[in-house]
């Protein structure tokens, strides 16, 4: 194939960079001039882009694939031609590959890094079965893993139609052997259990740090490397990946073991019901559902936010702090007031003052952490359950301010944070009065005896 770069295709994709080769086609990055945005563009073989029942099938794979819109698959935008070349545009993922990540770990991926991204897989190619579309061709490289840190399943451009006939399923790229399923190396129609059986694969090199169940080195047969890997598909049982990884038990061998399963109909029968069985496997403390869209979402409220995986939660802020420190500091500066005009006023006998409506000496409620308990507000000398406070006011002429009437503030939830020690100089169910009482009651005195009368 020629050297593209620097050069436009129908005069909308600039080539800028080359980024590799596959069986099919070139991959170069392209920028989109209408889009203005950056593309994947596979540019076809030769034989393929000449072959015109190949474009034919294809373009009509591609309409059903324009539509195939999910978060977790990467886009397919459509087939184009320019000449003699024929080309597939996708979205440009930056980022890296699982198959790069699991290079670079030297070992097996932890089973917490297994779910981040069976989760999201699983996901997308539960959502493509359900439209009638098997991917093929899955594998490490073909599972993208963005920069931040979102998976992607990539290169549904060599998927089709669970309808299309296994000859269209050939000429459409037929995967890639090692991952592929018995079935669909002898040629015969691919079904969704044959994207589990390659699911398999995936999942044994995650947990053995790269390596593979079959690699054809155990046959003496004298065939080509593929005969070999096929050979041992149908008459060897998966070597165990504790060959490789201590850590893995008896739970998650049989789930591998299942995957890999010569027959379909022994082999998991979708990709949720696999997901399910490595939640069920990996013990985490998350709860997902199967969205609408067939998305894996995690179910999740406004109090347990989703944290990045690697990034620590933020220590939760408390709102009410400013709301309770005001109400504290109005709180004093009223008493204050009172005391001072008592004080200044202490030679009359005055009504009791009343608080004023638009005053209203309540804390706002918050949710108490560790406490449920409901409060019941006594009578003692010290208060320290509650944190309700209760001002008095007293009418007396002598500088002893012995309250006789209060007036209660409303009583709110009591919210998690220590209480100063406030002393109560009322009973709290004392009712108010509409007037000042004498502190001391007068004896009672005898009545005078009568006046005789003068003659």
């Amino acid at each position: 194939m020629s050297n593209l770069i620097g050069q436009t295709l129908l005069k909308r994709y600039r080539v800028d960079d080359f980024i590799g080769r596959g069986a099919m086609a070139d991959v170069y990055k392209v920028w989109d001039d209408q889009r203005a945005a950056y593309l994947a563009m596979k540019l076809l073989r030769e034989d393929l882009a000449m072959d015109t029942i190949f474009l034919r099938r294809f373009r009509r794979e591609a309409q059903a694939l324009a539509q195939l819109q999910h978060p977790h698959i990467v886009r397919f935008y459509g087939l184009e031609e320019d000449d003699l070349l024929a080309f597939i545009l996708m979205d440009f993922v930056e980022g890296t590959t699982l198959q790069q990540e699991i290079r670079v770990a030297h070992g097996p991926l932890p089973s917490r890094r297994v779910l981040e991204v069976f989760r999201p897989v699983c996901s997308a190619l539960h959502f493509a079965h359900r439209q009638g579309m098997i991917h093929c061709d899955i594998k490490p490289s073909n599972i993208m893993i963005h920069h931040n840190g979102t998976v992607l399943v990539a290169d549904f451009g060599l998927a089709h139609m669970t309808e299309a006939a296994a000859t269209s399923a050939l000429l459409l790229g037929g995967g890639t052997f090692g991952y592929m399923a018995p079935e669909q190396a002898r040629g015969e129609a691919p079904t969704v259990r044959t994207d589990t059986y390659a699911l398999g694969i995936v999942l044994f090199e995650m947990l053995t740090g790269g390596e593979r169940p079959f690699t054809g080195e155990t046959s003496d047969r004298a065939g080509t490397a593929r005969e070999n890997v096929l050979w041992e598909q149908l008459n060897l049982a998966p070597p165990s990946p504790r060959r490789w990884n201590l850590a893995v038990d008896d739970q998650m061998e049989q789930i591998v073991q299942k995957c890999l399963a010569v027959l379909p109909a022994e082999r998991f029968a979708s990709a949720l019901e696999l997901l399910e069985a490595l939640e069920a496997a990996i013990p985490t403390d998350r709860t997902w559902a199967l969205a609408p869209s067939g998305a894996l979402t995690k179910a999740a409220s406004a109090s347990s936010p989703i944290v990045p995986v690697g990034q620590a939660a933020a220590p939760r802020q408390w709102p009410w702090r400013a709301p309770l420190a005001i109400s504290f500091v109005a709180l004093i500066a009223l008493l204050a007031g009172f005391i001072i005009s008592d004080r200044l006023n202490n030679s009359t006998v005055r009504e009791v003052p009343t608080v004023p409506n638009a005053v209203v000496m309540t804390e706002t409620p918050s949710v108490t952490p560790t406490e449920t308990a409901t409060r019941t507000p006594t009578a003692t000398a010290t208060s320290t359950a509650t944190a309700t406070y209760t001002p008095t006011f007293t009418a007396t002429p002598t500088p002893t301010l012995t309250p006789t009437a209060t007036r209660q503030p409303t009583r709110v939830p009591r919210t998690a944070t220590p209480t100063p020690t406030a002393e109560v100089l009322a009973s709290p169910t004392a009712a108010a009065t509409s007037g000042p009482e004498p502190t001391e009651r007068p004896a009672t005195q005898p009545p005078p005896p009568p006046t005789p009368a003068q003659p």
